[in-house]
C-alpha cells in the first residue's frame, strides 16, 4: 500500500518500531505503541477531548484505499509527553479496517488484516 510507514502491527494493538515526531518540539519517540486504550475507547463510543475525534476522515492524502466520502473516521491516539492531541491517529473504515498513523497522516500502518 502506498504510504505505509516502517513498523509492524502485532496482535492488532501493538505497533512495533513506531517513530513518532512531536511537530512542535521536534522530539522523536521510538518504540512500541499500544493502541488498545484508544481502540477500547472507540469500541465503547467514547471520544477524546479534541474537536476532530470521531470526525469523518477525508483521505485527502490519498494514502488509504479510495472509498466514498464519509467512509473513514479519525481518532486521536494520545502521545505521552506531548501537549494537545499530538501526531498519532487511528483511522477506521466502515468495513472494519483500522489504520494507525504516527505522523499526522503522512504514513499509515494497517493494524488489522
Amino acid at each position: 500500500m502506498k504510504g505505509v510507514a516502517k513498523g509492524t502491527a502485532s496482535e492488532s494493538r501493538f505497533i512495533n518500531g513506531a517513530k513518532v515526531t512531536d511537530r512542535v518540539t521536534g522530539n522523536v519517540l521510538e518504540g512500541t505503541v499500544d493502541l488498545k486504550p484508544t481502540l477500547d475507547r472507540i469500541s465503547a463510543g467514547k471520544t477524546f477531548p479534541h474537536r476532530n475525534d470521531g470526525a469523518v476522515f477525508g483521505n485527502k492524502e490519498g494514502l488509504l484505499p479510495q472509498q466514498p466520502a464519509g467512509y473513514y473516521r479519525e481518532y486521536v491516539h494520545p502521545t505521552p509527553g506531548v501537549n494537545g492531541p499530538g501526531p498519532q491517529r487511528i483511522v477506521t473504515g466502515q468495513g472494519g479496517e483500522i489504520f494507525y498513523t504516527p505522523d499526522h497522516y503522512r504514513t499509515f500502518i494497517r493494524v488489522n488484516p
